[in-house]
């Protein structure tokens, strides 16, 4: 860009534009400095996972995939609170299931086996067709764990034959 101004500013001052070569160099000064600055903002988004999340959300709050993996980066920090609220955040914008099956994984985290169980179920009784095979497994899987941490080993048991019926 600076080039081009350079030459238009000089085919139209002609001979009599000494200065030219000064006003674009202060001109690209002037444009380059809130760039660099913006630049500089911008890096933070890329030195972790969390933070480009956290930068995703912010710059489009209305993507339920931004807010599924910033939940899961907030799981990863153990900042289960926060990510359950991320993760309703996304199947308010748009259920998936396998947002249900994240957060499900966040609350038995968090020894919430009731409310797991109930986003568990909401994936398992869907028609296998309607759900990717992986994260009908996850579910199945993750409902197994709910019932194992509380000491529920038939009813474990029973979802992990059901998984293997119906996958």
């Amino acid at each position: 860009t600076v080039p081009i101004l350079a030459s238009l500013l000089q085919r139209a001052a002609g001979e009599r534009m000494s200065r030219g070569p000064i006003l674009i160099f202060v001109f690209a000064v002037i444009a380059a400095v809130p760039l660099a600055a913006q630049t500089i903002r911008y890096n933070r988004a890329w030195t972790e996972n969390l933070a480009l999340w956290e930068w995703a959300v912010r710059s489009d709050p209305n993507s339920a995939l931004n807010y599924q993996l910033y939940g899961g980066q907030l799981h990863e920090a153990k900042k289960l609170e926060e990510s359950v609220a991320a993760y309703n955040r996304s199947i308010e914008i748009h259920p998936m299931p396998s947002t249900f099956v994240s957060r499900a994984t966040t609350l038995i985290d968090q020894n919430r086996f009731q409310e797991a169980e109930r986003d568990l179920h909401e994936v398992t009784s869907k028609q296998v067709e309607q759900v990717s095979p992986y994260t009908m497994y996850q579910a199945y899987e993750r409902l197994a764990l709910s019932f194992t941490r509380q000491q529920k080993l038939n009813e474990a048991a029973d979802a992990i034959t059901e998984a293997r019926g119906r996958l």
